[in-house]
């Protein structure tokens, strides 16, 4: 159960920073598709 306490947080904060990323990017490239971006997803 430690294991969990201590991975399930940096789980979390991965997660949110690929959002970020993503969102990021979408925001640079608005001009590609949305089609090639739910591809990435």
């Amino acid at each position: 159960m430690d294991i969990l306490r201590i991975t399930f947080p940096k789980i979390i904060l991965i997660c949110n920073w690929q959002i970020f990323m993503i969102a990021k990017w979408k925001r640079k490239s608005r001009k590609l598709p949305n089609i090639r971006f739910r591809k990435v997803m």
